[in-house]
């Protein structure tokens, strides 16, 4: 999909890959740091428009990098929790038609 911003993740400029598996990233941005610390992105490497389009491996995946970006995330912020949304199609809050399934940001 050529116009797809999470397809690209390495053209995006402001974007660091923070961790990685065979399916998934999990990605953050500096800038949006200074908004809220620790968030960040689990994406497909592949295009999905939604997370109901996963497939079992890239279900796996997600779930893995999601219990591995928690750690790193605990590392750095030590945060009294954590607020992980899954927005699908554009009523329900979607606005990048790519699979984005976990946001884990800390609270507290």
């Amino acid at each position: 999909m050529d116009k797809c911003l999470l397809c690209q993740p390495f053209d995006l400029d402001d974007q660091q890959i923070v961790l990685e598996n065979t399916t998934c990233l999990y990605i953050q941005s500096p800038q949006h740091q200074l908004i809220l610390e620790g968030s960040g992105l689990i994406i497909p490497k592949a295009h999905r428009p939604s997370v109901f389009d996963l497939t079992q491996e890239e279900w796996n995946d997600t779930y893995s990098l999601l219990a591995d970006a928690k750690k790193y995330v605990h590392r750095r912020l030590k945060p009294d929790g954590f607020n992980i949304g899954w927005n699908c199609g554009e009523v329900g809050g979607q606005h990048i038609p790519h699979a984005h399934p976990c946001h884990p940001s800390f609270c507290g």
